[in-house]
């Protein structure tokens, strides 16, 4: 996690595509898409008519808030 910060602290508009997305975050591309439609995991912006990015930041806030979440279910 800290080298995905570091890597990218200085361009919080750069986008990732799917590939980074899948490695920073550890999940399968079919889980980026079902919590994508359900609200959970950040929108997609369209690059093209066939290409689909994230925005760092919010994949960024995304992890942030898994992270805050897991830690508040350890301390109860």
């Amino acid at each position: 996690m800290k080298e995905f910060v570091m890597a990218h602290q200085k361009y919080p508009g750069h986008i990732l595509r799917l590939p980074d997305v899948r490695k920073e975050t550890g999940l399968s591309r079919s889980t980026i898409y079902f919590w994508m439609n359900a609200g959970i995991f950040p929108r997609s912006i369209r690059l093209g008519p066939r290409a689909v990015g994230w925005l760092w930041a919010d994949i960024h806030d995304f992890i942030r808030s898994r992270q805050e979440t897991g830690s508040e279910s350890r301390n109860q």
